[in-house]
């Protein structure tokens, strides 16, 4: 059965206007990509929200499906992993208390 995950990461000092400038290429420039790898990895849908707190951005990765292994020779898979590197801190695990969906 499909789960929904989401993780919480602090995004680094100078690195916000990096991070949010990749998103925004997953979302245009490599959309199509993007929707087959997570078709790939058994998903139904991934994103990322931002939000700042005193002064600090933090993003939320969140995704819905079944979490196969990711291919690791995916260019798009590498290029994403190296951001998240050079962009956010630790992954933190969140706590999903409810999820709802009519499908």
């Amino acid at each position: 059965k499909s789960m929904l995950k989401a993780r919480l990461y602090k995004v680094l000092p100078g690195k916000v206007e990096e991070w949010k400038a990749w998103c925004n290429e997953i979302q245009t420039i490599f959309s199509e990509e993007a929707l087959r790898t997570i078709k790939e990895e058994g998903n139904i849908f991934e994103g990322c929200l931002c939000f700042e707190i005193s002064g600090e951005c933090y993003a939320v990765g969140f995704a819905l499906g079944d979490f196969l292994p990711v291919d690791e020779n995916n260019e798009l898979n590498r290029k994403h992993n190296e951001k998240k590197r050079a962009c956010l801190g630790e992954a933190m695990p969140l706590d999903v208390l409810y999820f709802l969906s009519k499908n």
